[in-house]
């Protein structure tokens, strides 16, 4: 039997135990003599205060769970904006690189214009340099721009979790609520019911008024029907994430190596395998990160460019007077740049950077607070269609079914008085 198979039995039984709730508010309503739940209140103001007490109860216990849910959610969302804030500076870095990159490309095009017309071997010099250049820096370009594009995926990736983030917070704030809105309806409409009998009391043999009462059976059968689904589908979420956050670093790790990253972003460069490794190191520190093997192939062509300029750096110097394009050739400022921001690079990537954002966010968040709301969420559903709302029905019911025995008695007596 799988995990999730398993998770279902309890939930089940909640299912069946609302079932068996619901037939009996219904038995004790539609078929008692109102002798049932003899402890509950008779009086008028006893109902009244019964009644009061379970909403303000119950609604001290929803405005904890309110600001409850709503805390974990915005912690929850500042943790990513903190990760997304920090791979958008480094996206920006990159970009930044890039831009560098391409103009320092674009000064060897022209570089060879500046020799002139009447120095034709300066020219020619110039321009096998800056070809030579050229072709060793079209690999710092390809990195460059695989190191862009994972992170571009990554970006769209993390921005639309947060997107569906919201949505699920927003869920899990409000969307509880409408039951206590619909109970509150509810106990509204039994206490002017009771309100109307209290001040017209014949009406309780009206016909009519009898059959409207009929229908508080199946109003209720209906909402604690609702009370027990919601119930069981919250318990049963609960234990999935409950389950899933056993082994959470190996979960996620499969899942994303199932992900088409392809289909789900689109991309200009292939990256799915860098992603599913990446996440493979970061999630069970196997193998090496992808994202280090790239930065240390970017840092070992800046290399390869460098001494492929020292190589002929005294022919720059020499020329150099004769020719002022050589002096566009020299890559030194854009090679420190390069080299110190691999530096950065190498600290960003970093699992001691990178684990404390995912362990705040999946062990921390997800793993802690999300089942302990969704069982918040089933302790309500319980209080209200299990315990509130059938307490208060019945209470109102048995008091109704009272007050119309003592007025038929009272008219049964008036009519023997009459006839005698």
């Amino acid at each position: 039997m799988t995990w999730a198979n398993s998770c279902a039995i309890i939930p089940f039984l909640l299912f069946i135990f609302s079932l068996f709730v619901a037939y009996k508010v219904c038995w004790v309503i539609d078929f008692s003599k109102g002798d049932q739940c003899d402890w509950l209140p008779r009086t008028r103001h006893g109902i009244i205060v019964f009644s009061v007490f379970c909403l303000i109860f119950f609604l001290i216990f929803q405005v904890i769970r309110f600001f409850v849910v709503r805390s974990d959610i915005r912690i929850l969302e500042g943790r990513m904006d903190d990760l997304q804030r920090s791979m958008h500076n480094f996206q920006e870095l990159t970009d930044e690189l890039v831009s560098a990159e391409h103009a320092y490309n674009q000064s060897l095009v022209y570089a060879p214009d500046s020799c002139g017309e009447h120095n034709p071997l300066a020219t020619q010099l110039v321009q096998l340099l800056a070809d030579a250049l050229e072709d060793e820096f079209m690999q710092v370009d390809l990195i460059l721009e695989i190191v862009r594009e994972t992170l571009d995926t990554a970006m769209v990736l993390l921005a639309r979790g947060k997107t569906n983030l919201h949505s699920f917070g927003y869920m899990l704030i409000y969307y509880p609520i409408y039951p206590a809105v619909i109970m509150l309806l509810g106990m509204a409409c039994l206490l002017c019911i009771a309100g109307f009998a209290w001040n017209r009391p014949k009406v309780l043999i009206n016909p009519y008024f009898r059959g409207a009462l009929n229908m508080l059976s199946p109003c209720i059968l209906i909402f604690v029907l609702f009370c027990g689904i919601c119930a069981s589908l919250c318990f049963y979420i609960s234990m999935l994430i409950t389950g899933y956050c056993l082994n959470i670093d190996d979960n996620l790790q499969v899942a994303s190596s199932r992900i088409k990253f392809h289909e789900e972003v689109a991309e200009k460069v292939n990256v799915e395998p860098i992603l599913q490794h990446t996440a493979a190191y970061y999630l069970q520190g196997v193998n090496v990160n992808p994202m280090g093997t790239l930065l240390q192939n970017f840092e070992a062509a800046l290399y390869t460019v460098k001494r492929l300029y020292e190589m002929f750096e005294w022919l720059v110097h020499l020329g150099d007077v004769s020719c002022p394009g050589l002096v566009r050739l020299s890559p030194v400022p854009l090679l420190k740049l390069l080299l110190e921001t691999t530096a950065d690079g190498y600290d960003f990537i970093s699992a001691k950077n990178i684990w404390p954002y995912y362990s705040a966010i999946a062990h921390k968040t997800v793993c802690h607070h999300f089942p302990r709301n969704g069982m918040g969420l089933v302790f309500i559903c319980i209080l209200i269609g299990f315990i509130f709302c059938p307490l208060i029905a019945i209470t109102i019911s048995n008091h109704l079914k009272h007050a119309r025995w003592v007025l038929s008695q009272s008219i049964a007596g008036e009519c023997w008085k009459r006839v005698s």
